[in-house]
């Protein structure tokens, strides 16, 4: 096969969308610009909410896609939701669609679907999938769940810690390993973190984990434990000190396979033979994940 060879953009040579869409995927990944420190839930970031009768409301904010950059300023878009007639409750996805044929990007309802299309003329990232019961007559009674991703540089990689609230009493029992409760947000680029004792991984990747938690002074000596757990099974990744009774800080870090949907939990424990009230200073696990650029 001759070689080929090619460059642009040029001032001298015309330039393509597909030219385009070619170099920018390498850019960064498609979906929410999230601006803020999180992704916000409510009022911007094009965060999906129940609206008026049944409509749904889509926040301002910003989203890349494919090298297209989407703007949405002003007020909450309000989308139509089709009643469920079907007898049993529907799921729908709301998206933001861009179609490079018509050379636009606009905000649609998959009907009964949550299946994305993803092709050269379209393409199509989910905000939300939404449940609408049988017979609902306003969109206060549907399920939203939040389905966005955020548009990350390719140099950096998505990236989630949680930790629970500082001064918050937990009282962990005698010689088991119990799962720490986190705080529903403390630091995160990705969406979806919902359950306050997991951490949700947002992509496949292969991922360094790690965890930290402090006890406090003046318990009664004896074993401090901490490890992080991968579905709810343990993984290898642990680390256990004894101590005299004085304050300690433990940590444990690892590597570990992932896949989109999968959740981290972090457990303590100590041996002392009663239960302990401790003020967990910090419990997390943060990630760092490779990341595959788009087709």
């Amino acid at each position: 096969m001759t070689a080929e060879l090619s460059s642009f953009p040029w001032s001298n040579q015309a330039s393509s969308e597909v030219e385009w869409r070619e170099m920018m995927r390498f850019s960064r990944s498609s979906g929410v610009i999230v601006r803020g420190e999180v992704m916000d839930e409510k009022e911007y970031d094009l965060a999906v909410t129940s609206g008026i009768g049944m409509q749904v409301q889509i926040a301002p904010g910003y989203s890349y896609i494919k090298g297209h950059f989407f703007k949405h300023t002003g007020d909450y878009y309000l989308l139509s939701i089709k009643p469920n007639q079907t007898g049993t409750e529907r799921v729908d996805t709301v998206v933001l669609r861009a179609d490079f044929t018509a050379n636009s990007m606009n905000y649609a309802v998959l009907e009964a679907s949550t299946t994305l299309t993803q092709t050269s003329t379209i393409w199509e990232i989910a905000l939300a999938k939404i449940t609408i019961p049988k017979d609902a007559e306003d969109s206060s009674v549907f399920s939203i769940q939040d389905m966005r991703d955020c548009s990350v540089s390719y140099a950096l990689v998505p990236s989630t810690k949680q930790k629970s609230e500082s001064n918050k009493v937990f009282t962990l029992p005698n010689d088991v390993y119990t799962t720490l409760p986190l705080r529903e947000f403390a630091w995160n680029s990705t969406s979806g973190q919902k359950i306050l004792d997991q951490i949700i991984v947002p992509q496949d990747g292969i991922y360094m984990v790690h965890g930290r938690i402090k006890f406090p002074w003046s318990q009664p000596p004896g074993l401090r434990g901490l490890k992080i757990l991968k579905n709810g099974e343990d993984i290898g990744i642990v680390n256990q000190v004894y101590t005299a009774g004085y304050p300690i800080d433990i940590s444990c870090s690892g590597m570990a396979k992932m896949f989109k949907g999968d959740y981290l939990n972090l457990q303590g424990a100590q041996i002392t033979g009663d239960d302990m009230d401790i003020e967990i200073f910090e419990a997390g696990i943060t990630w760092i994940a490779p990341i595959k650029v788009e087709p």
